[in-house]
């Protein structure tokens, strides 16, 4: 049986996603986006663009 985990991308720590193969990948692609977000709005605060 394949167990799926999701790594963090800023603090590297994973995190357990169970077995489904397409939940895991979905829950994954909706943390991506929400980090992203976060980083998006600090960097307009702070001056910085990201490419």
């Amino acid at each position: 049986m394949t167990y799926f985990s999701y790594r963090h991308p800023q603090t590297a720590k994973r995190h357990g996603m169970g077995s489904n193969r397409q939940k895991a990948n979905a829950a994954a692609r909706v943390l991506n986006s929400r980090l992203m977000a976060v980083g998006d709005l600090v960097g307009e605060v702070m001056g910085h663009s990201r490419p």
